[in-house]
């Protein structure tokens, strides 16, 4: 219910709404959902091989759905321990240096609400990663879109970047950056050690990186620790391939120590 645009690039807003606007947990109206909830009802198309008539009859179906999300849902909290004084140093940093783009949370146990969301786009020249996604969204697409009756419900653009993720229970999500090219959070906030490839599929969680559980060997091919038995069949990530550049973010946690990472990571545990 805090976002105005939906995917990664903000491609998708309701129409008549602005697509990069602040909203905060006390502004979310019926309506709005509602609103939202029409774009999603159209995601059935790719992913279920629908025709627009029968996506639009979905609408309905897909409106209580999304209420739900927007009003009852909470992600669910970390499992493992956390260390609250680590924890509090770790929120000063986010406060001063990631929430004027990944929103503002409330305080005390976790999971912590997320009450403030800016939706901000940030450009290409800005952020640094991997411009395959948004780059995509032509005019041939969008005056593809705009002949269906989607366009009775949404806005699609071309927006030139992304907008930055809402972080709530970002501890379960890896892995990181909008093509998902980066195993861990740690990786994330240390460039050097992202891996040039790394399995994805019937992983465990590395709770100390917060990510894929993984080992990297000296040419930057990750694997998974010794005995651990994948419960389903993995595929393997290549950051070298087209679209899949795990390069970006980088500017945002450069003057940070190790310690500090180590702290911002231990706060986000509590999102």
């Amino acid at each position: 219910g805090l976002r105005t645009s939906l995917l990664y690039d903000g491609v998708y807003a309701p129409r008549g709404q602005a697509r990069f606007a602040e909203r905060t947990a006390s502004n979310i109206s019926p309506a709005h959902v509602d609103s939202l909830a029409a774009i999603v009802a159209y995601f059935t198309i790719p992913t279920m091989g629908v025709t627009a008539d029968v996506a639009q009859r979905g609408i309905p179906r897909a409106q209580p759905v999304m209420r739900w999300f927007a009003t009852r849902y909470a992600p669910p909290p970390f499992p493992g321990r956390i260390d609250v004084a680590r924890a509090a140093r770790g929120e000063a940093l986010y406060d001063a240096g990631c929430a004027s783009c990944h929103g503002r949370h409330a305080s005390g146990p976790a999971p912590r609400a997320l009450v403030r969301f800016p939706n901000r786009l940030v450009p290409q020249a800005e952020m640094g990663t991997d411009s395959a996604r948004w780059a995509m969204v032509d005019t041939a697409f969008l005056g593809a879109l705009n002949r269906t009756s989607f366009a009775a419900y949404a806005t699609p653009a071309r927006t030139g970047g992304y907008v930055a993720p809402i972080l709530s229970g970002v501890w379960a999500t890896a892995p990181y950056l909008h093509n998902g090219s980066v195993p861990t959070l740690w990786a994330l906030f240390s460039p050097a050690a992202r891996p040039v490839a790394f399995p994805v599929g019937g992983h465990r969680l590395d709770y100390a990186d917060v990510g894929i559980a993984i080992d990297v060997d000296a040419s930057g091919v990750a694997s998974y620790p010794g005995g651990h038995v994948p419960w389903s069949t993995p595929e393997l990530y290549d950051t070298r391939m087209p679209g899949l550049s795990n390069r970006g973010h980088e500017r945002y946690t450069a003057g940070l120590t190790d310690e500090q990472k180590r702290d911002l990571i231990e706060y986000l545990k509590l999102l």
